[in-house]
């Protein structure tokens, strides 16, 4: 079984392994040569006539491209349209409750026309008037005939005609365009 020395976090480090040469306490032998580099650094700054004249070079204009003025065109039209076809889509829904509307009023109409209207056809109210204002009587016995046969119905079918060839079928068309004239 393996042993836990417990070295996991002995060589951890937290900050910097950078050498760190400012600080004369952690190396002395530096510390001379650093203040002797930091006082003695000459620094040439030009004067001002000296300096390089530099010429900033002018901003590029974003350029627009001519496909996505095309796009965006295009994109408006079609909301445009859209918005039109959804006018017309709401005219037409308003116009079909309305006839939706105008149909069931018309059903109520139709179903008391004819309630009204089997209403007036009594048939004993019918048969009153004909006897007493237009002077109709009722069929007597001897008025009424019922026509008995007992021969069975007969059908004699008759074979249709072959045409013969053109010249008959010439002829018959002729003729049925006479007929059609006369």
């Amino acid at each position: 079984m393996a042993e836990n020395t417990g070295t996991y976090n002995a060589n951890a480090v937290y900050g910097s392994l950078a050498y760190d040469f400012n600080n004369p306490a952690l190396y002395p032998d530096y510390a001379e040569e650093a203040s002797w580099q930091v006082s003695h650094q000459v620094h040439d700054i030009p004067a001002e006539e000296e300096l390089p004249q530099v010429k900033t070079a002018a901003k590029n204009k974003q350029a627009i491209s001519p496909l996505a003025v095309i796009g965006a065109a295009f994109a408006s039209v079609l909301i445009v349209v859209m918005l039109l076809a959804q006018v017309s889509l709401t005219a037409v829904s308003n116009e079909a409750v309305e006839l939706t509307e105008r149909i069931e009023t018309l059903e109520m109409e139709r179903n008391r026309l004819r309630i009204e209207f089997e209403g007036t056809f009594n048939l004993t109210e019918i048969e009153k008037y004909a006897i007493e204002e237009l002077g109709m009587q009722k069929p007597t016995k001897d008025q009424i005939f019922c026509i008995n046969t007992a021969a069975r119905d007969k059908v004699e079918i008759i074979p249709a005609e072959q045409p013969d060839g053109l010249l008959s079928r010439a002829s018959d068309f002729a003729g049925s365009i006479g007929e059609y004239l006369d």
